[in-house]
Order: C-alpha cells, then sequence, then structure tokens
C-alpha cells in the first residue's frame, strides 16, 4: 500500500483528528514552518519524528517520541535541536551509534558471538555445532581476545589494529594463525550487523595463510616398517595397525566403541555426531579382513587405554614409533593418503568415487545432490582392494589377495 505525504501545520490536536487516508498504511504530515519536523501515522499508531542530513551525508530518520504521549510543543524542541545539530555537521545518529560502540568492548562482542555460534544462530551457521567445535571456537576466541584487549572498544578497532596483532601470532602454527584472525573476521562481522560498525576492518587485512597442503604417503617399505615395529607399541600400536588397514580419521578410530561394530556384515558404523566426521551424517565402512583382524570381538572401546576408557594418542608414543621404525616426517593422518594412492597405483581398475566414500569424503556437485545411496557394496570393493595391496606389503595371508592370486 502507498504512503500519502501531506504539508500542514503541527499542532497540538494534530495527532487526535488525523486518520490514514483510504487504501494508504503511512501518513506522512511534513510541519509547514520547521523543515524536518513530521508527524508519521500508520495502522499501529503515530510517533513525532525528524528528517535530515548533514552536508554530503545520509538522510537520517528519528524518533522524536510517541505523538499519543508526548505533547506536539516537546516534540517541536527536540525537532528544532536535531536541526540545530545537523546545521552544525553533526549527526545525532551517527553520535549515538559511536557512543554505543564505545560502551561494547571486545569482550562483549565476543561473548555475543560465543552465544550465537554455540546456537547456530550467525547468519552463515546451516548446523548447530558439534561440542568439539565449540570447545575450539571458544579457545581461539579466548586468544583473539587476548591479542585485542578485552576492555577494548569495538569502535576503535582499526586494519592496523589487527594487523598489531598478526605480530603476535608469528609463534603458532599457519593454522592456528588463519583460525584466529577467521575468529576476529567473524566478531566483527557481527558487530556490523549490530549497528557497532560501518564495515568491518578486517575485510581490509589480508589473512595469514594457513597449512600448506601435506603431500606426504608412505612407502610400502615404510608401511611394512611401521606395521612390524606395532608389535612393540602395546595398545598404541594396534590403533596405528588399524589406520592403516583401516583410514578413518583417528578420532573415530580411537573412540570406536564395539556396539558400532558389526561382526555379521564386518563393517563399522559412525554416527552423524561422531567427532571426527565431517559430514554430519551416518556412515556404514565395510572393513576388509585385515582391518577386522585387528578389531576382533570385545566390550566397550575398541581400542581400550592403560589409564583410560580410550588408548592415548601422546607425542611421545608417536616418537618412540619413529625411532624404533626408522620412518619419521610422517602424521597418523597421512595414512589415509597413503592408502588411496597405493591402491591407485597397485589396483588397474579403481572406482575412485566408491574410494572417496569409504575416506568418508562427502560427493559435491551433481552427484551429491542426486545420488543418495551409500554404495556399502562398491567401499567394501574399495576396502578388499586396499586389503590386498597390504596384504603383499606385509606378507599378510588374506581372503581376497589369495583370490587374487588365484585369479593372477
Amino acid at each position: 500500500m502507498p504512503t500519502v505525504s501531506i504539508t500542514q501545520a503541527l499542532r497540538a490536536d494534530t495527532p487526535r483528528k488525523v486518520s490514514l487516508p483510504e487504501g494508504a498504511d503511512t501518513l506522512i504530515l511534513s510541519d509547514t514552518s520547521l523543515r524536518g519536523f513530521r508527524l508519521r501515522v500508520n495502522r499501529t499508531g503515530c510517533a513525532w519524528a525528524f528528517y535530515g542530513r548533514v552536508k554530503g551525508g545520509k538522510q537520517r530518520y528519528i524518533t522524536i517520541g510517541d505523538a499519543g504521549v508526548m505533547p506536539a510543543k516537546a516534540a517541536r524542541i527536540r525537532a528544532e535541536e536535531l536541526r540545530s545539530l545537523f546545521r552544525q555537521g553533526i549527526d545525532p545518529v551517527a553520535e549515538e551509534e559511536t557512543r554505543k560502540a564505545q560502551e561494547v568492548t571486545v569482550a562483549k562482542i565476543a561473548d555475543e558471538y560465543l552465544r550465537l555460534f554455540e546456537a547456530g544462530g550467525l547468519s552463515k551457521q546451516r548446523k548447530i555445532p558439534r561440542p568439539d567445535s565449540i570447545k575450539s571456537e571458544k579457545k581461539d576466541a579466548r586468544r583473539a581476545i587476548g591479542l585485542l584487549g578485552a576492555d577494548t572498544p569495538i569502535s576503535s578497532i582499526t586494519p592496523v589494529t589487527i594487523r598489531k596483532a598478526h605480530l603476535k601470532l608469528a609463534d603458532l602454527a599457519p593454522s592456528s594463525r588463519k583460525k584466529i584472525h577467521g575468529v576476529i573476521h567473524r566478531m566483527l562481522r557481527l558487530a556490523v550487523t549490530l549497528g557497532l560498525l560501518e564495515s568491518n576492518p578486517a575485510d581490509a587485512v589480508e589473512a595469514p595463510l594457513g597449512s600448506i597442503q601435506r603431500e606426504r604417503f608412505l612407502s610400502p617399505e615404510e608401511i611394512k616398517a611401521v606395521w612390524e615395529t606395532c608389535d612393540q607399541m602395546g595398545r598404541y600400536g594396534r590403533l596405528v595397525r588399524f589406520l592403516i588397514a583401516m583410514p578413518v580419521r583417528t578420532s573415530i578410530a580411537r573412540e570406536l566403541h564395539y556396539s558400532n561394530v558389526d561382526l555379521g556384515k564386518q563393517l563399522i558404523r559412525v554416527g552423524a555426531d561422531a567427532r571426527g566426521n565431517k559430514s554430519r551424517r551416518p556412515w556404514a565402512l565395510p572393513l576388509n579382513d585385515i582391518a577386522f583382524g585387528v578389531v576382533g570381538e570385545g566390550e566397550g572401546y575398541v581400542f581400550d587405554g592403560d589409564r583410560g576408557p580410550m588408548v592415548s594418542l601422546s607425542s611421545a608414543a608417536k616418537a618412540k614409533l619413529d625411532h624404533l621404525s626408522g620412518v619419521t616426517g610422517w602424521q597418523l593422518h597421512d595414512l589415509r593418503r597413503t592408502a588411496s594412492t597405493l591402491t591407485g597405483e597397485e589396483v588397474e581398475t579403481i572406482d575412485e568415487d566408491a574410494f572417496d566414500l569409504w575416506l568418508m569424503h562427502v560427493r559435491s556437485g551433481i552427484k551429491g545432490t542426486y545420488q543418495s545411496s551409500a554404495r556399502v557394496a562398491a567401499m567394501r570393493t574399495a576396502a578388499r582392494q586396499w586389503g590386498q595391496v597390504l596384504g603383499d606389503i606385509i606378507g599378510h595371508e588374506t581372503a581376497d589377495n589369495v583370490v587374487r592370486l588365484a585369479h593372477g
């Protein structure tokens, strides 16, 4: 519906006499003597207002008060004050925004950011984050607060402030530097959304480089050396052997429970909320014979620890494994790349999509939109193919590589 504008003298009795024209949902009455002084009427009531701007500035609409309560004389006096400010080049709206922003500190905006993040209420969040993601975000937010200063007014943050903060991150890993910058950027974006900043100062600052994409994978000789050394590594060695044979993410393997092992179908089930499940969808992942042999039967956690319910992934244990095996410069996560690479090198026909699914990589594009099948059978073939290659490397005879040799 249209807005109707009329110019007339605004008096004390104007709010009582005015009514909306037929077909209109808003009526604006502009005073004949005081430019910018107006009465705005809609279906819910009417209010005194002032429209003005400083030279070269934005047009501002300022509500003065409820016309049903505030006398016209008082509203006119306030309108004259506002007109005087605009004529002096003072934008009262901008002044109020600055005042409010000065009252909001980095710590306060961080608290509001984390509250919204935990609830999944930020503009670019699609899902409520998992507990481990919330814990990580809080850790990075605390670091950001320390860098910017908890009591620093959010309105005083500039690109220079952020660049100086970057200098204090020099001792951290590249991935940590990038994550902390990301939190700062998102906190300031929230400040813009709340009207505390005109623009995000982090937009003018180049983000730190993240970690260089790793390319390391273990050679067959290295895999054999690590596998054999695992005999000397107790519970930790058993977990590493499983990660070699079944290249899931480390956190998924470590927290694997026998209740999620289907012995009959020779597969494991990973819940949508499992730590390390980035896709947030449930998975049924087939086990090859070697991985199945590592799992065996039992109760509780598959990889239980000496001093806790789950085996410890200490850096000391990994260092000992490196020392005893003679294989260095690798991470447990590299075993995923190793399985994919060595299978691709040794097997002539490989279903790359199925292998990626077995690694819990979500399909993208058209396939991700329209292909909803779990493809367990295809993943079982991928698992068996890696089992065949691994069996040849470590000298482990399985039903799968016996079949392959028989057909060879």
